[in-house]
């Protein structure tokens, strides 16, 4: 009988190993003749120890390496996990179905039961007793997990301080009063220190309000986006007094298209409850006109003989103004509102042409054509 004893061995899985003997008499080799199987995981800490679900813990031990499962209590098996190349630590994120209790964690070595770990439920939001409310009345708000172990549940509306809501006892359905400083807008619930926000915006009766925007002047056709509170159920916009399409992005945004015939003039938004005015006028960039020429021929001669264009709505304040004499765009050397100058170029030849300008906001021609020479 021989007594054999493996120093250390800590292989990934199960291996055949070659076992040699050697004795004053010779040395015999058995191949595969010994099957050293790895040992099995250990795990000695969990941290944290208190955990929300869908969270994340590091685990601390020995040979957790080729681990084949994590099992959470509930049955919840996790489906990440990292361990380290040294199988002394690994990263786990809990599952969503997990609840408190101990996990295991198995390898090719076999399972090992860590201690317990208290695992916490996330509550979720998942509708509102009402389509609409007013400040003040009572909201019911629909879920899970909304119950907290200390009793205390808070519920934020936009614009205002958390409030503290009654809760059923199954922690599905709470009841709370909105605040008179709520806007629409997403609602949260708190529980526990674990937040849910509404997959909706709540619709709260009250007028639009604040109406701001960053474009300081836009063209007819263009997009202007709106920015302000309590948005939901817009029943119209107007650009001074011309109604404008528009798409309501959120309680907070509208998306709204500049319209052909707008002029500058301050933003009304309206639902069923009020309306609110812009603070500032909105500039609308109005198409240029072109009412003369200071001549009516130009030489091409030197490169350096300049035209200039009367009329309107030269400079508009957005985008670039540009001149072209027939098919050829020439240089601006002055601008302002009313008047454009440019350099006639050498390589026009000679001809008569329609000289136009160019704006963000449209294109003007002179009624009379300029003779090159």
């Amino acid at each position: 009988e021989i007594d054999v004893r493996v120093a250390q061995a800590t292989p990934n899985s199960a291996t055949a190993a070659t076992l040699v003997v050697t004795t004053p008499g010779g040395t015999v080799t058995k191949p595969g003749a010994v099957r050293i199987q790895p040992r099995a995981p250990t795990v000695v800490s969990i941290s944290p120890t208190t955990v929300p679900q869908g969270g994340t813990v590091t685990m601390t031990g020995t040979d957790l390496v080729n681990v084949a499962s994590v099992v959470f209590s509930g049955n919840a098996a996790a489906t990440v996990f990292t361990p380290n190349a040294a199988g002394t630590s690994m990263t786990v994120t809990v599952p969503a179905n997990a609840i408190t209790g101990p996990v295991q964690v198995t390898t090719a070595g076999g399972t090992t039961v860590t201690p317990s770990l208290t695992v916490t439920a996330v509550p979720a939001i998942t509708g509102f007793g009402s389509a609409s409310i007013r400040t003040g009345r009572t909201l019911t708000i629909t879920g899970a997990n909304l119950r907290s172990a200390n009793g205390v549940t808070t519920v934020t509306f936009s614009g205002a301080n958390p409030v503290n809501a009654t809760v059923n006892a199954a922690g599905t359905s709470l009841t709370v009063n909105v605040p008179a400083a709520a806007n629409q807008g997403r609602v949260t619930v708190s529980v526990a220190g674990q937040t849910a926000t509404s997959p909706t915006e709540l619709v709260i009766e009250r007028a639009p309000a604040a109406i701001t925007f960053p474009a300081a002047t836009v063209v007819r056709g263009s997009t202007v986006v709106l920015s302000g509170r309590n948005f939901l159920n817009t029943s119209s916009v107007s650009i001074g007094k011309v109604a404008a399409t528009f798409t309501v992005v959120n309680a907070t945004q509208i998306s709204v298209t500049v319209p052909a015939t707008a002029l500058s003039g301050t933003v009304t938004v309206q639902n069923s409850w009020g309306r609110v005015t812009s603070a500032a006028t909105l500039n609308v960039a109005q198409p240029p006109t072109v009412t003369s020429l200071s001549a009516t021929s130009v030489s091409n001669n030197t490169g350096t003989a300049t035209l200039q264009i009367n009329g309107t709505n030269f400079n508009p304040g957005v985008g670039t103004t540009t001149v072209t004499i027939g098919n050829t765009q020439v240089v601006v050397s002055g601008l302002t509102a009313t008047r454009v100058t440019v350099i006639v170029p050498t390589t026009i030849a000679e001809g008569i042409y329609t000289v136009r300008v160019t704006t963000a906001a449209g294109t003007a021609a002179a009624a009379t054509g300029v003779t090159v020479t």
